[in-house]
């Protein structure tokens, strides 16, 4: 877990405020949006670490359908995933 500094943590309290007093739909909008950029984040840094790998963009592609299709049978409660195989 990363520090966070005071001064970090009475912004955080003090956006948290604001965001409180919207009305539901603007909340609902602002936190797609935040997790909107949490994906993109995730995603540039993911991308800068697999420049430096020797993977082909076929095995990257088959590894993240891998990823996909668990998780989503996870939030079905599937356990089997026997159909699945990750790049090794």
């Amino acid at each position: 877990m990363k520090h966070t500094s005071q001064k970090d943590r009475q912004e955080y309290v003090s956006v948290l405020k604001l965001a409180v007093q919207l009305p539901d739909e603007e909340k609902a909008r602002l936190s797609r949006d935040l997790m909107s950029e949490v994906r993109r984040s995730r995603l540039e840094r993911l991308q800068r670490e697999v420049l430096d790998t020797d993977l082909s963009e076929d095995e990257i592609r088959a590894e993240v359908e891998y990823v996909r299709q668990t998780m989503y049978m996870e939030r079905r409660g599937d356990e089997d995933y026997s159909g699945y195989k990750s790049v090794d």
